[in-house]
């Protein structure tokens, strides 16, 4: 289902989408007038219809001539002064209407409902109007107008069932409104959240309620186009404040959205996860830009620290100046990230620009990394090890930073805790102070490097010293080093421990 400003505006563009046979709006002639409505593709073609109403039997034909019909069920708060709403049989004043197919029905006792907003889940759920199978009805938000929670919402043939509560009470995508009629929420699967109200002084509350509403109600989140500013929540994960948490179910479309950081001495994460709390099923995908703010924000301040997840998918992420990690994982597993960008001019520790802790059963596809600081990009064994991770077709630069590739035991770890089944490839480019790859301390087995540096001072190092709990080694594994450029030194090995 695609989704368009006005019906007024899609009229005159001409662009009809030939993959879609259903179109919703925002408004008719202004984007929350009050004409929200989803209409469908007839098929018949004919002359463009100059408004949303000038052939009178509530259908258009766009720019193009196909013709829509606007789809029974639909319901319209009227306000009583829109020009586009055709008075149904006379009844004029604003109220609750309901298109039958043919007709405006006007539910008297409900036109007090909401006259100074829009309907939301809970307006829903206080209807007690004749509603029938089939009928839909299209919210603008969870708990009120603009809070992110708009979806289109089903009535089910399933009634005299006890009125809900709240919009979630039934642990499910369904409610059962004041008549005691069960509604499911769309089969279109999209929480459009199109009235958010974006680029505030602060969206950040707004923003948490549309990702806790859609993963709830395990929707897709649709941020496509718009833009935030995000401070910290004022809660906190082990004494760090952070901006957006996730959930399991989480699904969120990104194409062309915006996150800015704020200026916030106080905000460490911008988006994060439970620590304690394994989550699943969480997916980010299209094209999105977290802009870090590194000038203000702690040293340690991660743009995106997520733990503890299973089935993770993030595809198209840029992040600009993060003060820390442009994105670490701990503990994940059965995950995916493609084409991931990472730019950092901060030129401290902790710079890093994808940093993966005791995570297995992975794939990073495509990632182009600057880092200012510190490390480009790091698997880490902290307290389980990582394993089964293959990372190809990365671009990393840290002209004054460190390594393009470390494979490390992490310093907090507590014992010589295994990094086995990892497969990089990789380009490291003008990592001036250290090696286009190392391999630190940890029990290494089945690794695999295919490493191009360029201008780097070492290509490859080893260091394995002997520890409190162990002695670093390598085994079973393989290293395809070319290297261009000025070069100290191709291969470098200290404290050797065992390399077999």
């Amino acid at each position: 289902m695609k989704r368009w400003s006005t019906v007024l505006d899609f009229i005159a563009s001409g662009r009809a989408p030939n993959s879609e046979t259903v179109v919703s709006f925002e408004g008719f002639e202004a984007k929350g007038d009050g004409g929200e409505s989803l209409w469908i593709k007839t098929g018949a073609t004919g002359a463009a219809s100059q408004t949303p109403i000038s052939r009178g039997d509530y259908r258009f034909n766009d720019a193009s001539g196909d013709e829509y019909k606007l789809t029974s069920g639909t319901v319209f708060y009227y306000d009583g002064a829109a020009e586009w709403f055709p008075l149904p049989f006379g009844v004029s004043g604003a109220g609750l209407y309901q298109f039958n197919g043919t007709d405006f029905n006007y539910y008297e006792d409900e036109s007090e409902v909401i006259v100074s907003q829009k309907l939301t889940t809970e307006d829903l759920i206080a209807l007690s109007a004749g509603f029938v199978t089939g009928d839909t009805i299209t919210t603008t938000g969870f708990t009120s107008a603009g809070d992110g929670g708009s979806a289109q919402w089903v009535a089910t043939s399933t009634i005299d069932l006890i009125p809900s509560q709240t919009p979630t009470d039934r642990g499910a995508a369904e409610l059962v409104d004041g008549a005691g009629r069960l509604w499911a929420l769309s089969d279109s699967g999209e929480i459009n959240p199109l009235w958010l109200s974006q680029k505030q002084t602060d969206d950040t509350a707004m923003l948490q309620l549309a990702l806790d509403v859609s993963s709830s109600l395990k929707r897709k989140l649709n941020l496509d186009g718009l833009e935030f500013n995000i401070q910290s929540s004022g809660s906190q994960i082990n004494s760090r404040n952070y901006a957006l948490l996730l959930q399991s179910d989480t699904n969120v479309s990104v194409n062309g959205t915006v996150i800015n950081l704020a200026d916030d001495s106080t905000l460490y994460d911008g988006i994060t996860s439970p620590r304690n709390t394994e989550i699943t099923n969480v997916s980010i995908t299209g094209s999105l830009t977290i802009n870090g703010n590194n000038a203000t924000r702690p040293q340690g301040g991660h743009a995106i620290w997520l733990e503890r997840v299973t089935g993770l998918n993030v595809e198209g992420l840029t992040v600009n100046e993060s003060s820390a990690f442009g994105f670490r994982l701990n503990r994940v597993s059965d995950f995916i990230i493609k084409n991931y960008r990472c730019t950092t001019t901060l030129d401290q520790v902790g710079d890093d620009g994808l940093h993966i802790y005791d995570c297995n059963n992975g794939l990073v596809d495509g990632a182009i990394i600057e880092t200012a600081g510190d490390d480009c990009f790091i698997i880490s064994a902290e307290r389980v090890g990582s394993s089964n991770i293959t990372a190809k077709n990365l671009v990393l630069k840290s002209p004054t930073g460190n390594r393009g590739v470390l494979l490390n035991l992490a310093d907090l770890a507590d014992a010589m805790y295994e990094i086995k089944n990892v497969n990089v490839q990789a380009v490291c480019n003008d990592c001036a102070d250290g090696p286009a790859a190392l391999l630190s301390q940890a029990d290494f087995k089945n690794i695999n490097l295919d490493i191009q540096s360029e201008g780097c001072r070492n290509s490859l190092t080893f260091d394995l010293p002997s520890i409190g709990f162990g002695e670093g080694s390598v085994r079973n594994s393989t290293f395809n080093i070319q290297s261009n450029g000025d070069l100290e030194n191709a291969i470098v090995i200290n404290d050797s421990g065992t390399i077999e």
